[in-house]
């Protein structure tokens, strides 16, 4: 939870023909702070009151979600190890201890400490793209890219190849490579779980990039960031109702914004269901059991007799949330445009 003081009020979501200029005063529910007293700490972090309605050309309008976060990296760490200190002095000493031996071995006089928080920036930002297909693998692990802020990115670099340590990683584990004047960092950690024996392992790759430290478990998603290459060809920037959107969400949103369209994904599920219903439940029901439940199951919904997408797709649309925080309440306003087919 972040916010200048935390409290109860209810995320609002504005409706009426397009979008409005305004929406209603939110309804606050002050008894609820009584409870969350412990949490002021961390929560006096706070979101600074910076203008964040903006987003880069690199996001497209193909992603399924956009968060950016405003918020004292450096800042909210010390609260939460001041809170952690407060619930359990034992506890705050032993994470302290640890962190204190990260990179040791690649370096005996690395700070860990001084080269992660003190280089953590105030800017986080999580880009989402739809699942590539159907199967599982890509469902667990869609396409993402996060950046994390920093002064100095290639310090901050540092301290997260010195916490690779803590990854039960096998000898070899960790590579870098040069990658268009850049250094890419990879680390590949081993799948564990005896049922995914011939699950190839995960590999997390990140690299400095102007103010970021840009990381992503999925290669080409990162080389697509350092190229400078949108993943589409309209960037989300220039999308006209993404744009009145922001607009509608006012010059006192800052410190969080969050956009969601559920289209490219719902696309992908839909068009699934009308070529191969039998293959879209099977990555869902135990396989044992599939079969018969898919063959009963198909015998009373027809899926291929729905209507094309794009006649769907009318009917659906986008939802942007901001924060719009006061001194005494965390507050959430989100927008969504009438869907064409209900205009």
């Amino acid at each position: 939870v972040l916010g200048g003081h935390l409290g109860a009020d209810v995320p609002e979501v504005c409706h009426g023909e397009g979008l409005p200029e305004a929406c209603p005063e939110e309804r606050s529910h002050p008894d609820i702070q009584q409870l969350v007293d412990k949490g002021r700490v961390v929560v006096g972090a706070g979101l600074p009151r910076v203008e964040i309605l903006h987003v880069s050309d690199f996001v497209s309008e193909e992603v399924a979600s956009f968060q950016r976060i405003r918020i004292d990296g450096k800042k909210l760490w010390l609260s939460l190890e001041g809170l952690v200190a407060e619930i359990s002095p034992q506890m705050a000493e032993v994470v302290k201890m640890s962190m204190s031996f990260l990179g040791k071995d690649r370096d005996p006089a690395f700070d860990f400490r001084k080269s992660f928080i003190d280089h953590l920036g105030d800017d986080f930002i999580v880009v989402q793209w739809p699942p590539k297909s159907i199967e599982m693998q890509d469902l667990i692990s869609p396409p993402q890219l996060f950046l994390i802020g920093s002064s100095h990115p290639e310090i901050l670099s540092n301290a997260f190849i010195a916490a690779s340590g803590l990854l039960p990683t096998q000898e070899g584990a960790f590579r870098e490579r040069a990658f268009l004047g850049r250094t890419i960092y990879s680390i590949t950690v081993p799948v564990s779980s005896q049922d995914d024996e011939n699950q190839a392992p995960m590999g997390l790759h990140f690299a400095p990039a102007g103010r970021h430290v840009a990381i992503s478990t999925h290669t080409e998603v990162l080389e697509d960031y350092l190229r400078g290459k949108a993943s589409g060809e309209a960037a989300l920037s220039k999308n006209v109702a993404f744009d009145r959107a922001l607009k509608t969400l006012g010059s006192g949103a800052s410190g969080y914004l969050h956009y969601q369209n559920p289209i490219a994904s719902t696309q992908l599920f839909y068009e699934q269901a009308r070529k191969d219903p039998q293959k879209l439940l099977s990555q869902w029901i135990d396989k044992t059991a599939s079969g018969a439940f898919s063959d009963t199951f198909l015998e009373v919904f027809d899926f291929k007799k729905l209507p094309p997408f794009d006649v769907v797709e009318s009917h659906l649309t986008f939802t942007l949330t901001g924060n719009i925080s006061d001194q005494k309440a965390l507050k959430l306003r989100s927008v969504a445009p009438h869907p064409p087919a209900l205009k």
